[in-house]
């Protein structure tokens, strides 16, 4: 009886397992942004991380007192959080509690490489844009390689040799990163690994519901002995005169 009931329980355990692993496993959640605005970035309790001497640093340190940008550089100073080195950055916001502040392109070069390196999607880029115009390469006005740096530069972007430099650089992954994900269905195959608690249980329960069925059998058996010896006991006395 003991047995049975057991059974039924693991059967009953097993089965709520599997599915929670089923529906942990199958379904994949939306990504949702911790914040969308800059306002938004400066009140959330993330940190920002930039990197030192970089064109996102000097743009904020620079931005006028009563903005958004002045109170999100008050924000790294504080937390101390200008980092030398993009392998510290990656470091921190992978811990959960920063979040990277850098251009667009270095943004995806960034993931690209980490996604190279880790096979992973590990980040991706929040749709928070601060600085108006993308960063140019400044000379004097009379300068006279002007001209010709305009020249080149036009050459390259109207022959695609710009964008082909950018594709052969970035990941060609790199759309599943960026990409926001919505809520799905996947088909994901179960390790044995994570199989190993279901069958742990199962033999652990079942060699203590065998231990305890031993024990009351043999409990069962030395109280009838115990019960016999007595009412022989009891007989033989009532038999003397």
């Amino acid at each position: 009886m003991l047995v049975s009931w057991w059974w039924l329980f693991a059967m009953v355990i097993t089965g709520i397992y599997t599915g929670v692993m089923v529906s942990y496993r199958s379904v994949m959640p939306a990504v949702t942004y911790p914040f969308t605005t800059v306002a938004e970035a400066v009140n959330s309790s993330l940190i920002p991380v930039v990197l030192t001497e970089f064109a996102t640093e000097e743009v904020l340190k620079n931005s006028h007192p009563h903005t958004e940008l002045a109170k999100l550089w008050r924000k790294v100073v504080e937390n101390n959080s200008s980092v030398t080195h993009l392998e510290k950055a990656f470091h921190l916001v992978n811990e959960g509690r920063h979040y990277f502040v850098t251009n667009l392109f270095y943004a995806k070069y960034d993931i690209a490489l980490d996604y190279k390196l880790t096979g992973k999607c590990r980040f991706t880029i929040a749709p928070v844009r601060f600085v108006p115009s993308t960063l140019h390469w400044a000379v004097l006005k009379s300068s006279p390689y002007k001209e010709g740096l305009n020249l080149a530069l036009q050459y390259l972007i109207e022959t695609g040799l710009v964008k082909r430099w950018i594709e052969e650089l970035l990941s060609s992954d790199l759309d599943t990163c960026l990409k926001p994900r919505e809520a799905s269905v996947v088909a994901t195959p179960f390790p044995l690994e994570e199989l190993q608690p279901v069958f742990l249980l199962l033999v652990v329960g079942y060699t203590l519901s065998i231990l305890v069925l031993v024990i009351e059998r043999s409990m069962k058996k030395f109280l009838k002995s115990r019960g016999q010896r007595r009412e022989e006991v009891s007989s033989r006395n009532k038999a003397l005169p």
